[in-house]
């Protein structure tokens, strides 16, 4: 082989290890939202000071969720998704739920049929009624998540705005 076809053969092989080398979840989720142009320029990304990781809070929050999805990565990945858009819709004035629920459920649906409309409205309305109870003094929107698939499941990375002073 010579030298130049040799040279090629090493030049392929290390972009393919570069693009097989996944990334963690936190460093995607970093770079999404670097990427992201819903972000004012001078908005810096820090750690949360206070010692709640909001990726627990949003598994807490989904926990009924969870509970049905008897370990579907698929499943749970939409069952969190849709905790993630609830939980931002409750932190919206209460005079907008409504509406937000309403185009947001019309979305979620899987289907034109009712009852499955019926079922994501009592999800959501679940989801509601349990951030009242249990999360009432959480104010942190959420603002970027991303999935991992680990061996045994999944892992959430999720950025979140600071908690009011």
């Amino acid at each position: 082989m010579s030298n130049k076809k040799n040279k090629k053969k090493i030049k392929r092989e290390k972009r393919k290890q570069k693009k097989s080398k996944v990334k963690s979840g936190k460093i995607h989720l970093l770079n999404k939202l670097k990427r992201a142009n819903y972000l004012p320029g001078k908005m810096k990304i820090v750690e949360s000071p206070d010692k709640e990781k909001m990726s627990e809070v949003i598994l807490d929050f989904a926990k009924p969720l969870l509970e049905e999805c008897a370990g579907n990565n698929e499943l749970i990945k939409k069952a969190v998704t849709i905790a993630i858009i609830v939980w931002n819709i409750s932190l919206l004035p209460e005079k907008d739920h409504n509406k937000a629920v309403q185009d947001i459920s019309s979305k979620l649906a899987p289907s034109k049929n009712a009852s499955d409309y019926v079922v994501m409205m009592s999800y959501i309305d679940m989801l509601m009624e349990r951030k009242k109870k249990y999360f009432s003094n959480n104010r942190r929107a959420i603002i970027s998540y991303h999935f991992s698939d680990v061996q045994g499941g999944i892992h959430l990375d999720l950025a979140s705005t600071l908690p009011p002073l």
